[in-house]
């Protein structure tokens, strides 16, 4: 949509990718997300990607999840599915071993049912998310990124990841610097 000029920014779980770079420009990023596995938590045979060889594993369509996953797990059964919350309800009932997106998605699902799921912690991936935006507004990239800059200087961006990703998550998190897109 950043590119038909229909908005002026995309704000999500956007990765920034060098396909998407060719038709709209990013601000940031703003944090780095992790593909990870979430599995029932009682599982205990996931430890890493590499253990997904032979395991189901259920992934969004449309991502690159898949891809990920064979890259590094290539006898590994995975299902597609439209919908993160098909996956979810899966693993919860026995269809699938993981569902793997990226942590912050998962994150939130533990966060929903913190008796029956848990994160394998155990990130493979990284996925710069950021701001997109119209290509040519350079000025806007500026001030964003300057204000993402401000933002993990002076400590609010640490505050804001500890009161959400932190609380599930207790590894420490790769601090992004804006106008760098990290490479995995």
């Amino acid at each position: 949509f950043a590119s038909s000029g229909k908005v002026d920014l995309v704000i999500e779980t956007y990765s920034i990718t060098p396909a998407r770079q060719k038709v709209i420009d990013f601000a940031g990023p703003y944090y780095i997300a992790g593909q990870d596995m979430l599995v029932k938590k009682s599982d205990t045979s996931i430890t890493k990607v590499d253990d997904l060889g032979g395991k189901s594993v259920c992934a969004v369509s449309g991502t690159v999840t898949k891809d990920n996953v064979l890259a590094r797990a290539p006898q590994a059964k995975i299902t597609e599915f439209a919908d993160g919350k098909q996956c979810v309800e899966a693993v919860k009932d026995g269809r699938f071993d993981t569902y793997v997106d990226d942590d912050v998605t998962l994150i939130g699902e533990v966060q929903l049912a913190p008796d029956q799921l848990k994160m394998v912690g155990a990130p493979f991936t990284k996925e710069p998310y950021g701001i997109g935006i119209k290509k040519g507004e350079s000025d806007f990239d500026a001030f964003i990124n300057d204000t993402l800059t401000k933002a993990i200087a002076d400590g609010t961006w640490q505050k804001i990841y500890d009161a959400n990703i932190g609380s599930v998550v207790k590894t420490k998190p790769q601090i992004p610097q804006p106008g760098v897109i990290p490479t995995s």
